[in-house]
């Protein structure tokens, strides 16, 4: 099993879930505000949590928002094996972020893009490698180790998949949160819209699903997309999310779970779309 923690930029969200039975449990959640923006500050809140929380899982999946990532969508010169993509992106590392591969991890996702057949398509996401020697020495102190870093949007998506399987027309994760709104544009595995940094503000006034496709579309054309990408489903996540219940189609990413008795359904019933990225990323061993 896996924890699953989202590093916002304002907050950090923390879930564990209970997948040896169906249908998955919810075991504990957190939600808290981040009040010191310093490392001091951010590692003092991570490890408080988990000592709080007292998690059972060992290891821990993290995820962080695209501003804080060097990414980079890249079109490989054929369709590759992932051992070999693996390779193919080291050796070109450099080339890509202006850094040695000993200087970053990185992972990455291979996408079908929609005009193409072959599995070319491929988005990097690289961190320095000092923070995230950072992050798990903040893990270790807990006894945690940390397995894999991926961007929040991503995970987003994989949350999106296990509440919704058959999920197969254009769709679109927005992602709203206090600092930022992120959003990723797909059809099942298929990408067909993953800017390098999808960032953009949200107006004050936006309150109905109308508006935000408008929105939408401003940004599709701003970035360049074609404009024959009709979008059939929009789902928003994010801490600023649940504002827009029920005129929106919000997500709740703990529909179907059994919840275990401590939980304060009201309060997580409030939250549930800022729970989004960690939920997905605690899902993530079973992707």
């Amino acid at each position: 099993m896996l924890i699953g923690i989202d590093i916002g930029l304002t907050a950090i969200k923390i879930v564990e879930l209970d997948k040896t039975i169906k249908p998955f449990a919810l075991r504990n959640f957190a939600l808290v505000p981040i009040v010191d923006n310093s490392k001091e500050g951010v590692a003092t809140l991570i490890k408080s949590l988990l000592h709080a929380m007292r998690p059972t899982a060992q290891q821990a999946a993290l995820t962080l928002p695209y501003a804080v990532l060097r990414t980079k969508n890249v079109r490989l010169p054929q369709a590759m094996p992932t051992k070999a993509i693996a390779k193919f992106i080291t050796l070109n590392l450099g080339h890509y972020f202006n850094l040695s591969a000993d200087e970053l991890y990185f992972d990455f996702s291979v996408w079908q893009d929609q005009n193409q057949s072959a599995n070319n398509l491929i988005s990097i996401f690289a961190v320095d490698r000092a923070l995230v020697k950072w992050y798990r020495n903040i893990m270790t102190a807990t006894g945690i180790e940390l397995r894999f870093i991926e961007p929040t949007l991503l995970a987003m998506q994989r949350t999106l998949y296990f509440q919704k399987p058959n999920l197969g027309t254009n769709s679109a994760i927005v992602a709203m949160e206090q600092a930022s709104c992120e959003i990723i544009i797909f059809n099942r595995e298929k990408l067909f819209y993953a800017a390098e940094k999808p960032i953009f503000e949200l107006p004050l006034d936006i309150n109905s699903e109308t508006s935000l496709l408008s929105l939408i579309a401003e940004q599709l054309r701003n970035f360049g997309l074609a404009n024959n990408v009709e979008l059939a489903n929009i789902v928003l996540c994010g801490e600023k999310a649940a504002a827009l219940q029920p005129s929106c189609n919000v997500c709740n990413p703990f529909n179907g779970m059994q919840l275990s008795e401590q939980i304060d359904q009201d309060n997580l019933f409030k939250i549930a779309p800022a729970m989004v990225g960690c939920v997905g990323a605690a899902l993530r061993e079973n992707w």
